[in-house]
C-alpha cells in the first residue's frame, strides 16, 4: 500500500471514520471517489485505475488537512515516504508514456528552521 492510501486509512481508523473507494468508468477515464462516512472527500481522473485513486487519495488528504491540524492526518514520519513514493509513481508513468525524466526544482522556501516548509514544482 503507497503512503498517501496508508495515511487515509490510519486517519480513518483513528477517527472511527468509515471509507470507501468507489470506481466509476467515462470512457477510456477511470474515476476514483474517496468517500468518508458517504461524503466524497476526493476525486481522481486518470486513464488508469490505480492512478485516479492515488489522485483521489491525496486530494482527500488535502481537504482533511484543510480542517485539522496536519499531525492527526498524517504522520510527520511518513510524508518522506509519501513523497517517495509519488515521485516513483511519476517515473513510472514518464517512462511509461515515453516522456523525459521528471525535473524537479524549489521554487520557494519558507517558515522557521524547524518547520521549514518548501514550494517544488516537477
Amino acid at each position: 500500500m503507497c503512503g498517501a492510501n496508508r495515511d487515509l486509512f490510519q486517519f480513518c481508523h483513528k477517527h472511527d471514520k468509515r471509507i470507501e473507494i468507489r470506481y466509476f468508468k467515462d470512457g477510456k477515464s477511470s474515476i476514483a471517489g474517496v468517500y468518508l462516512d458517504d461524503e466524497c472527500f476526493g476525486s481522481g481522473r486518470a486513464e488508469n485505475k490505480d492512478i485516479a485513486k492515488l489522485i483521489a487519495v491525496k486530494e482527500a488528504l488535502r481537504k482533511l488537512a484543510e480542517v485539522m491540524p496536519i499531525d492527526m492526518v498524517i504522520d510527520e514520519d511518513s510524508v518522506e515516504i509519501y513523497l517517495e513514493d509519488a515521485k516513483r509513481k511519476l517515473f513510472e508513468i514518464c517512462s511509461k508514456q515515453k516522456w523525459p525524466k521528471p525535473i524537479y526544482s524549489v521554487e520557494e522556501e519558507g517558515g522557521p528552521v524547524n518547520r521549514k516548509g518548501f514550494v517544488c514544482s516537477v
